[in-house]
């Protein structure tokens, strides 16, 4: 599947980590091109992604786990999204909905990484369709 994850945080490195793991095109997507910047500086430096998976007494590492796309430009990644996973602070969600509102269509599964009660009616307001 391809996959585009909204956020940079720890949240974001994880679940990118994980997706990419299993095999699918994962796409990391902000809308504040300083996270941008790190977040490629970083994955270009450790040349990929780092995943440490601890299981019973067993710990595994997988490394050089790859990205498709790391972008400041919804355009860029939204469109071709089975899923749509937004990992920021409640506070954010309201930006990157409005954000990437122009992109999204009903053939995306938006998911929502922390979820708040009430968040359909802010998604509702912001993309009614």
């Amino acid at each position: 599947m391809n996959i585009t994850i909204c956020g940079c945080g720890n949240g974001a490195h994880a679940c990118a980590a994980l997706l990419s793991k299993k095999g699918h095109a994962v796409n990391i997507y902000s809308p504040l091109s300083r996270e941008i910047e790190l977040f490629k500086a970083n994955y270009e430096t450790g040349k990929g992604l780092t995943l440490t998976m601890q299981s019973n007494a067993r710990i595994e590492m997988f490394k050089n786990l790859k990205l498709n796309k790391i972008t400041d430009k919804p355009e860029d990644v939204i469109r071709d999204s089975s899923i749509i996973i937004i990992i920021v602070p409640a506070f954010a969600h309201k930006n990157i909905f409005t954000c990437i509102k122009k992109y999204v269509s009903k053939n995306n599964l938006i998911v929502v990484l922390p979820s708040r009660g009430g968040i359909e009616f802010e998604v509702n307001s912001i993309m009614p369709d």
